[in-house]
């Protein structure tokens, strides 16, 4: 019947995560305030609400690349990916930034910073145990 396997767990949420993250943008657009809020700008005018969508593109291609290739720089640039999405949504919850995506329910945002966290964590877990794996077999 059906073994379990927490790789294939692993697998799975790396992949159904990262393509949320690619539909994100879709169903929840990019907020406005943190547009136009010149405090929040980075690169000469590039706001951070500019980097939601081509951010969740990314993300969606490397989770696809990456459980397929299992790739060591994939990983770290997922890793980076979602730890740096961590980083802000802790800035949000702190009050320092407002939220870059409009949501109709700010504890979204809030569960978006243990999510994050988590997925740097299976990620991690689940190249070491891919390596483990093709080393023994």
């Amino acid at each position: 019947m059906f073994k379990p396997s927490l790789m294939k767990a692993e697998w799975i949420f790396i992949l159904g995560f990262g393509v949320f993250h690619f539909l994100v943008p879709f169903f929840l657009p990019p907020n406005f305030i943190a547009a136009v809020v010149p405090v929040y700008s980075l690169f000469w005018g590039l706001q951070l609400a500019d980097l939601v969508t081509p951010g969740s593109i990314v993300l969606a291609t490397l989770s696809i690349l990456f459980v397929y290739t299992r790739n060591r720089f994939l990983m770290a640039a997922l890793m980076v990916m979602y730890l740096g999405g961590a980083f802000f949504h802790g800035l949000y919850l702190i009050g320092f930034l407002p939220p870059l995506v409009l949501v109709p329910d700010t504890s979204f945002l809030a569960i978006g910073l243990l999510i994050d966290t988590f997925a740097a964590i299976a990620i991690y877990d689940y190249y070491r145990r891919a390596r483990a794996y093709s080393s023994f077999h």
